[in-house]
């Protein structure tokens, strides 16, 4: 059997580590939304990785950084900055000049160390990174979060043969676990793809059941009334 361990991001992970954990995990939240992702390895035009969506038109290069920030060497490259929100795991993928243009209208990032400006206004020199992301900056990013999509929950019932089945996932079965003749559960590396019940009309034991508050809500989402005994 395959033994799966979670990692700890800021105990178990090196700076390098993290990258390419960021670089995975933003990789499958742009795959829900058809876009696939090439990892560069010569920071090609200031970018980390290039997305391409499936349209075949839709293109983005994409530096990938820890926090949000901003830094003059990428401006007029058309790089998109992405990064983790680590406080409400928020991922934000936004277009870097539009971001650096509205921080020098209405922040004070251009008087900061290492800031130069050209007698136009614009940045010269200079970057400014932020540990958090504050109220102001929030609220500019916001059409810029990528959304994260919630997994489809979803209870049929076979009438005929009195069995109901919750679905948790699409993902294949990789195992099932059996907690007694009428409860049997199927997962796949550690998670849980779907519950069966056998003799539902009968109702439905959950007292050792995983996910427990989800398969009643979908239950009464979907108007299925069975018993239940926690």
């Amino acid at each position: 059997m395959l033994q799966l361990k979670r990692v700890d991001y800021e105990k178990d992970l090196n700076s390098r580590q993290k990258e390419n954990y960021n670089f995975s995990k933003v990789s499958a939240l742009l795959a829900d939304y058809g876009y696939v992702t090439i990892r560069l390895s010569d920071d090609w035009q200031g970018a980390d990785f290039i997305a391409l969506h499936v349209d075949g038109s839709s293109f983005l290069r994409v530096q990938l950084k820890g926090r949000l920030g901003v830094d003059v060497k990428y401006q007029g490259k058309g790089i998109w900055v992405c990064f983790r929100d680590r406080r409400n795991d928020a991922w934000y993928l936004y277009p870097h000049d539009d971001f650096l243009t509205w921080l020098l209208a209405h922040k004070n990032v251009g008087r900061a160390a290492g800031f130069e400006l050209g007698q136009d206004g614009t940045a010269t020199t200079g970057a400014y990174t932020w540990p958090g992301v504050p109220k102001d900056c929030a609220k500019w990013l916001k059409p810029y979060r990528i959304p994260a999509l919630e997994p489809v929950v979803t209870a049929s019932y076979d009438k005929e043969n009195d069995v109901l089945y919750i679905k948790f996932s699409t993902d294949p079965v990789a195992r099932t676990e059996s907690k007694d003749d009428l409860r049997l559960i199927d997962y796949t590396y550690g998670r849980v793809v779907g519950v069966e019940f056998v003799g539902a009309s009968e109702g439905l034991d959950l007292h050792d059941i995983p996910r427990k508050a989800e398969i009643e809500k979908i239950l009464t989402k979907q108007g299925l009334n069975f018993p239940i005994f926690a």
